[in-house]
């Protein structure tokens, strides 16, 4: 069908015939209806002045020419469907596994794993999606060419959530158009790079609730509260039940969080107080503890990013948690701050004489209970799978959402029977983090 911009045109068609290129080479083609089209095979169209770059009813207009690449670090890729002819016409995609490379070229695993993003929900503001599994096609109807409706932009995900193979393995396969009148197929390569999740993770949990402490007393038959006889507690009011259930706050606490995720070879994830990226002597970038490992010269173009949720330390301190960060992850750290630390207590006031942790005279420092407390925190980040829309599906490569868990336990004075008295609260809530570095080491000055 000859698109509609060289309808009224009196247009020449050449053809590819093999060989080298001369005067004969293209040829133009007379007999247009008795000329047989070989897929690869070169034809040309002259219409005078009229700008031509018609080869079939519909376009695909991607901004790479090289086909579709997630690469490692991807998520989304738009293209557009463009209808060419001067009637409706319906375009198809269709997922078709790739064949078996050549020798000496890398290992096929499978195919991507490819989602179709959908309509915009105005309930909960996010997109739908349509799986593209191998085989099973997709289509669209689209208006006459120049027509509203003509042309639809496709937005193509990666699921990056459903690629459990090993980090590095790759995933291709081809995306099949075709149209309804049987004219054109067009085929691009579609692969993807199962990446690793190591660099410099940065976000924050938000505290929705908080555990309770609340002590219910026993009462006599006149309602009047009952006291200890017991030695230990004597004269103390006796209590029958203390309720640290967890309810809810009335506006949530937001805490930031930094993690630092080496790759598959290096150890467990550290979170920590504050990190230097930026770039070093060599304008590598880097991920460091210490501002004196980053290059003087570019400090400007370099960031440093704190939290006060954790204690500051002058070798600024890096908690291990016990494993990696990932999809479906549980982490748990402890991080233990001293009843004498004056730089981060919040216990602590130094020149207040009922907070200083020294005695009357301020010359002796005071045992742990007397005036502050050691506290013992439990962090544990559990990484929930992505929730079932399109954006956060196409984002589980550089976004993690779970649940923030933090126990904290206070040590007092220590009691008979050489234990510290002690007393236990819990917070929860949940958290966000995004990849903002994908590098893996995690330069460590003194």
């Amino acid at each position: 069908m000859r698109p509609p911009d060289l309808q009224p045109l009196t247009t020449e068609i050449y053809q590819y015939v093999g060989g080298e290129l001369g005067p004969l080479n293209p040829a133009r083609v007379v007999a247009l209806r008795n000329t047989l089209v070989n897929r690869g095979q070169a034809f040309w169209i002259r219409a005078g002045t009229v700008f031509n770059r018609y080869f079939g009813p519909f376009e695909v207009k991607l901004a790479g020419l090289s086909g579709v690449d997630f690469q490692g670090n991807l998520s989304t890729i738009e293209f557009r469907l463009r209808n060419l002819t001067a009637g409706p016409l319906t375009v198809s995609l269709r997922l078709v596994a790739s064949e078996p490379p050549p020798a000496g070229q890398s290992a096929i695993a499978d195919v991507p794993p490819l989602l179709i993003r959908g309509s915009f929900n105005l309930t909960n503001s996010t997109y739908g999606y349509t799986n593209l599994p191998v085989g099973s096609p997709r289509t669209w109807s689209l208006a006459a060419h120049n027509q509203p409706g003509s042309e639809v932009a496709v937005v193509l995900g990666l699921n990056r959530a459903a690629m459990p193979q090993s980090v590095g393995a790759l995933l291709a396969g081809l995306l099949r158009f075709t149209d309804s009148l049987n004219q054109s197929q067009v085929d691009l390569p579609v692969s993807a790079t199962v990446a690793s999740s190591a660099g410099l993770w940065v976000g924050g949990a938000s505290v929705s609730h908080v555990g309770h402490y609340l002590k219910s007393y026993e009462r006599d038959a006149a309602g009047n509260l009952v006291t200890s006889t017991n030695e230990a507690t004597y004269g103390q009011y006796v209590v029958t039940n203390v309720n640290t259930s967890l309810g809810s706050v009335a506006r949530p606490f937001p805490l930031r969080l930094i993690v630092h995720n080496p790759d598959e070879a290096g150890g467990q994830a550290v979170l920590m107080q504050r990190v230097y990226y930026g770039f070093d002597a060599e304008t590598n970038v880097i991920v460091a503890n210490q501002e004196s490992a980053l290059n003087r010269n570019l400090l400007a173009q370099a960031r440093r990013i704190s939290t006060p949720l954790l204690p500051w330390t002058p070798a600024n301190t890096a908690w291990a948690f016990d494993g990696r960060l990932g999809q479906a992850a549980q982490l748990n750290t402890i991080v233990t701050l001293a009843y004498d630390d004056q730089a981060s207590h919040p216990f602590l006031h130094t020149y207040h004489p009922d907070h200083d942790n020294l005695d009357a005279r301020f010359e002796n420092e005071l045992p742990q209970g007397s005036e502050s407390y050691t506290v013992r925190r439990r962090i544990t980040l559990s990484a929930n799978p992505p929730a079932n829309d399109f954006a956060s599906l196409v984002a589980g490569g550089r976004t993690l959402r779970g649940d923030y868990v933090e126990t904290i336990t206070l040590l007092g004075l220590a009691r008979a029977g050489n234990t510290n008295e002690t007393r236990q609260f819990e917070v929860r809530g949940s958290f966000t983090l995004n990849r903002i570095a994908d590098v893996p080491t995690l330069t460590t000055l003194p």
